[in-house]
């Protein structure tokens, strides 16, 4: 590989003039107007950006570097196209899933049994998914929980249920939480 001294110093030169561009343009005011020295200066200031712009294009070229413009996706990116397709739809069956257990929690007349019953399936969805599913945040589910809660307060929402509520907060807390080992399992279940 034998480099060209010319295409070395051209780059190097364009850049130092570039450097060196506003400053002499700095020192240089002319004592007509403030107006025309700010033309001056932004116009040096264009010249020099305008050509740092044009450099690596105009050495790429030298050098027959061109930039590939790809007509059809490559083969790779179909696969992943696929691969985040098929995430897309097993994580809209999760948050269906999951969504339909929380409102069977919300709309249906509880009972602490079954209130308990949902805490803990939407907990197993929970084990079983990872974490929450795509686009459930767990600050609303706290929020649409905490209506469920302060709605029962005292009729059905008992020391089960509050148990059941904890361990959902614990286990989103667990599976969220990165710096933990998942293979081991949750501790405080």
């Amino acid at each position: 590989f034998i480099l060209n001294p010319r295409s070395i110093m051209r780059p190097i030169f364009v850049l130092i003039a570039t450097a060196l561009l506003p400053l002499i343009a700095h020192t240089y005011t002319p004592s007509i107007s403030s107006r025309r020295t700010f033309i001056e200066r932004a116009r040096g200031v264009l010249v020099g950006s305008a050509s740092l712009a044009i450099l690596p294009e105009a050495s790429r070229a030298e050098n027959g570097y061109s930039t590939a413009i790809l007509a059809e996706p490559s083969e790779d990116f179909k696969k992943s196209e696929a691969q985040r397709a098929s995430f897309r739809a097993a994580q809209l069956k999760l948050k269906a899933e999951f969504t339909s257990s929380l409102s069977h929690l919300t709309s249906s007349p509880p009972t602490s049994s079954s209130a308990v019953q949902d805490l803990e399936k939407l907990k197993s969805l929970v084990i079983n998914d990872g974490g929450l599913p795509e686009g459930i945040k767990w600050d609303d589910l706290k929020k649409t929980i905490r209506k469920v809660k302060r709605d029962g307060d005292g009729k059905y929402w008992t020391t089960e249920v509050e148990i059941a509520y904890q361990a959902l907060n614990r286990e989103i807390a667990f599976q969220q939480n990165p710096n933990k080992d998942k293979e081991m399992g949750n501790p405080m279940s």
